[in-house]
């Protein structure tokens, strides 16, 4: 019997005024909603590891944290014959005997007589153990106290969380709430939300309550003294630098110095082109003495056929740019439409318009290709969440999202966007395997708990009636693009962030949850703000971000800020990816790869997609690009790259070109000294030290001498002196050049 057919009993038998009257005063009858389910999570009971795994336990199965409460109530109150219940006598039922240890129990104890928990539990079966009522109040926020505080190593928090209902009423749920830490080696979290400092940094406390998600900060500053002057004094090319430097004030972490031009010069050539800057390139730079070359610098960058190349390969990684799927004519108007957008400059939002609504054949209308990567609704919703929003959804597709706030309702409500698409496959397809996507006005995608279909409706975005006659593709894109779409513009703001950082403002990229707050959240505001104020320029936020001191500063740390590698003190060294060493090896020894079935001179960089075979590559962690996700692209070391640099077949090969660097100089005549600059000039983009002059002239004479006084083997003709001399040369220069390709300076980006 719910609340409301008790009052009118009441009230017919006379009694309703006093009910009213007494209403007040007395408590409110357990809610199974929002009494039942949050003691069982608390308990642990309808967790990942127990009753709430996908299949349950023990033949006893509950949906994960509750998100399913009518599934959860049949389960107790009418599985298992009803033996799990006795509402005639509470405290015998099954439901509390076993997590008692008074029936066997794998799972333990998790529960104490005379606790809340188990009070509630008694007075819910006594009152008669009432289903999921849809009229109770649901959790519409979840308020911490406080949402973020500065602390000092081993110091305690008692963090407060209140809930607050659709009614309006507002309850303490710090006892009901899940904690987590995102980073324990900052701080750690208890169940009863009792945190301790346990290091320096900062990081995030998770909240869950039911299916809503929030978050408390906690920054601990590192014990450096430093004088505020030190932070006030820097100097700062744009309001990145500000915002930056006010996080490392916050955390008393010093700046490293700036970067040398020459350092600059390989870092900023490299990000925006993909390529190494040549020795001419490197010479002319370091000759240049005007206060304005860095500047001038990127805008010479971004004027080359080069930023488009390695922007539109780079973008091909994320709209799956793939001959596998997409087939080859797919694969090529696919990467031409990418391409001549990065050569317009195309405007971020207009481009992801004409990809989510593209339609037509797919060897001919090259964004229609999108669609082809996934052809069902639902990895069309997972794929255009994680790649435009940094949404990773799909753990909402079984069950809500265990650490964000989305349902699974919302997951099947953005898939229900895209229900609509059809494929409609060319008469030839056994000949060209050509496909035409198009959009019908029926059709929906089935949510499979319900038995129904849920209302077409993005992540966060307003619902479109299941009736409407907007095209539901045109109807997100013109959602998902808008100016204040958080998700939309911080997504791709983080993404080209990361990317000349080192590291994202969130990390993963790719997940930008609620629970995953950024580590800097002024700045990332303050770049998609001024992101959207320029239309979506893309090439306009590079130059933010390149031209700042944040990113022209030293990769070498100093003591204070060694362990710093979250908050840009110093620049994040990376290792050069796959096509990058790869482009990058070809042009310092000057012997260009050669591609199956592509034209000669072709960079890696200027690949339309990465089914192009390449052994390197793949050791060095290519992606497939078969998911959308950062995760494809594998920067992490092994075995098999360390063999292929030190003996691999493709390093000897190039090394020892004939016609390569080495071959080169030899015949030209140049002297030691001028091998040796040449060398360090195109390898490195720079000349030698002085150690480095002389250690290496002085390792390369000693061999040759030691070779050329060595026992000859008798030959009939007589050896010619120089051409014993160069080769002998040759082999030294050579595996000075396999030296330098070998070293961290060559094969890192710092």
């Amino acid at each position: 019997m719910t609340r409301l057919s008790r009052t009118l009993t009441l009230c017919i038998l006379g009694l309703g005024a006093l009910a009213t009257t007494r209403s007040h005063a007395a408590p409110k009858p357990i809610s199974f909603i929002n009494d039942v389910i949050p003691v069982l999570t608390r308990a642990g009971c309808n967790q990942g590891i127990c009753h709430g795994a996908a299949v349950g336990k023990n033949g006893f199965k509950l949906s994960l944290r509750g998100y399913a409460p009518e599934i959860d109530y049949a389960a107790i109150m009418r599985l298992a014959k009803g033996r799990r219940v006795n509402l005639a006598h509470p405290e015998k039922s099954m439901l509390l005997q076993k997590p008692l240890l008074e029936m066997p129990h794998i799972g333990g104890k998790a529960l104490e007589k005379g606790s809340k928990e188990y009070t509630i539990l008694v007075k819910w079966l006594a009152e008669g153990a009432a289903p999921p009522d849809e009229q109770d109040p649901h959790v519409t926020e979840l308020r911490v106290t406080p949402p973020i505080q500065s602390l000092s190593p081993k110091s305690n928090l008692q963090l407060r969380v209140e809930a607050v209902f659709s009614d309006g009423s507002k309850r303490d749920v710090t006892h009901w709430t899940r904690y987590a830490t995102n980073d324990e080696t900052v701080a750690t979290v208890v169940p009863d939300g009792k945190v301790t400092v346990t290091g320096v940094g900062q990081t995030a406390i998770m909240l869950g309550y039911q299916d809503k998600v929030s978050v408390a900060r906690i920054v601990a500053p590192f014990p450096n003294k430093i004088d505020p002057k030190a932070f006030t004094s820097l100097p700062r090319t744009n309001y990145v630098d500000s915002l930056v430097t006010a996080k490392l004030s916050a955390l008393h972490l010093p700046q490293s110095q700036p970067a040398s031009d020459m350092e600059y010069l390989r870092r900023v050539t490299l990000d925006l082109t993909g390529a190494l800057p040549t020795a001419q390139e490197a010479r002319t730079f370091s000759a240049d003495t005007s206060k304005n070359r860095r500047e001038r610098l990127v805008e010479n960058l971004m004027a080359r056929p080069a930023f488009i190349d390695f922007w539109a390969y780079k973008w091909s990684d994320l709209f799956r740019v793939n001959r596998g799927t997409l087939k080859d004519k797919g694969m090529w108007a696919y990467y031409s439409f990418l391409h001549d957008s990065v050569r317009d400059n195309k405007p971020w939002d207009v481009l992801c318009r004409e990809v989510l609504t593209a339609k037509g054949n797919t060897f001919m209308d090259g964004p229609a290709n999108y669609f082809r990567t996934a052809l069902k609704p639902e990895e069309l919703a997972e794929n255009v969440a994680q790649g435009f929003m940094g949404i990773r959804v799909q753990c909402a597709k079984c069950h809500n999202h265990p650490l964000e706030k989305w349902t699974q309702n919302e997951y099947y409500g953005m898939a229900n966007l895209f229900a609509r698409v059809k494929y409609k496959a060319d008469l030839s397809i056994y000949v060209n395997d050509e496909m035409t996507v198009y959009n019908t006005a029926t059709g929906d995608l089935i949510q499979p708990r319900l038995g129904r279909a849920v209302p077409p409706k993005p992540l966060g975005g307003p619902t479109l009636a299941m009736n409407a006659p907007q095209e539901r593709r045109a109807f997100f894109a013109e959602w998902l693009t808008r100016p204040d779409n958080w998700y939309f513009t911080h997504c791709i703001v983080n993404r080209v962030w990361a990317h000349f950082m080192g590291r994202g403002l969130v990390e993963p990229v790719d997940d930008m949850r609620e629970t995953n707050p950024p580590s800097n959240p002024e700045l990332f505001d303050a770049l998609t703000a001024d992101f959207v104020k320029h239309k979506f320029d893309l090439r306009h936020l590079m130059r933010q971000i390149v031209t700042s001191r944040a990113y022209q500063i030293s990769s070498a740390s100093v003591p204070q800020n060694a362990a710093d590698d979250k908050y840009y003190s110093h620049f994040l060294v990376r290792r050069l990816t796959a096509e990058q060493l790869l482009d990058a090896l070809s042009q310092v020894t000057g012997k260009a790869e050669e591609f199956p079935g592509m034209p000669p001179g072709l960079r890696a960089i200027q690949l339309p997609d990465t089914h192009v075979k390449s052994d390197f590559m793949d050791t060095l962690g290519r992606p497939p690009r078969v998911i959308t996700c950062e995760c494809e692209r594998s920067q992490e070391p092994n075995m098999a790259q360390a063999l292929m640099f030190i003996n691999g077949e493709l390093l000897n090969r190039k090394v020892g070109a004939e016609g390569g660097i080495v071959d080169r100089l030899i015949k030209q005549g140049k002297s030691d000294e001028e091998t040796l600059d040449e060398l360090y000039w195109t390898t490195f983009g720079r000349a030698p030290n002085s150690v480095e002059r002389e250690t290496n002239l002085k390792l390369l004479r000693k061999a040759v001498a030691q070779a050329l006084t060595a026992p000859a083997v008798t030959t009939q003709a007589k050896p010619d002196p120089k051409a014993n001399t160069d080769a002998l040369r040759r082999r030294g220069f050579e595996d000075m050049l396999w030296v330098l390709v070998n070293s961290k300076e060559f094969l890192f980006n710092h």
